[in-house]
C-alpha cells in the first residue's frame, strides 16, 4: 500500500482509538498495536494477501499497513497526551534524558553504517554483491 492510501485507513481507524484513549484503555491499544506489529514482521500481510486475493495479481504497495500502524498508534498517543494538557513533558529537559538520546541516536548510526559496508567505501553495491570485492591475487 502506498503512503496516502495507508494513511487514509490510519484515519479511518482513529476515531475507535481516540475513544479507547479516553477510556482510560492505553494499554489495550497498545498492546493491539503492538502484536499487529509482530504478527506483520512474521509475514501476516503476505498470508492475507495470498488468502483473500488468491489468484488475481494484486500488488498492495511498498509500505506495510500493519508495521506502520505501530508508529501511527503511538504518535496519536502523544498527540492526545498533549491535547489533554496530561503530558508529563518536564523529564526531556534533563541533561541526562540528552546524554542518552544522544547516545542512542550514535550507536544507531554506527550499527546502520557497519551493516552496509558498501556506504562508506569506494566499494560499489554491485561489486559487493556479486562477491567480486576484495580482488583475488593474480
Amino acid at each position: 500500500m502506498d503512503i496516502l492510501p495507508m494513511y487514509f485507513v490510519f484515519m479511518l481507524v482513529l476515531p475507535l482509538v481516540n475513544q479507547q484513549f479516553q477510556r482510560g484503555h492505553y494499554w489495550k491499544v497498545f498492546l493491539i498495536s503492538l502484536t499487529v506489529w509482530a504478527a506483520s514482521q512474521l509475514g501476516l500481510k503476505n498470508r492475507l494477501t495470498e488468502l483473500v486475493f488468491d489468484d488475481l495479481p494484486v500488488y498492495l504497495g511498498y509500505f506495510d499497513v500493519l508495521g506502520y500502524q505501530v508508529l501511527f498508534i503511538a504518535g496519536a498517543f502523544i498527540r492526545y497526551k498533549l491535547h489533554t494538557n496530561s503530558a508529563q513533558l518536564h523529564c526531556i529537559y534533563k541533561p541526562q534524558f540528552l546524554f542518552v538520546a544522544v547516545g542512542v541516536a550514535v550507536f544507531l548510526l554506527l550499527v546502520a553504517l557497519s551493516s552496509y559496508p558498501f556506504i562508506y567505501s569506494r566499494v560499489s553495491k554491485a561489486d559487493y554483491q556479486t562477491k567480486s570485492w576484495p580482488p583475488t591475487p593474480p
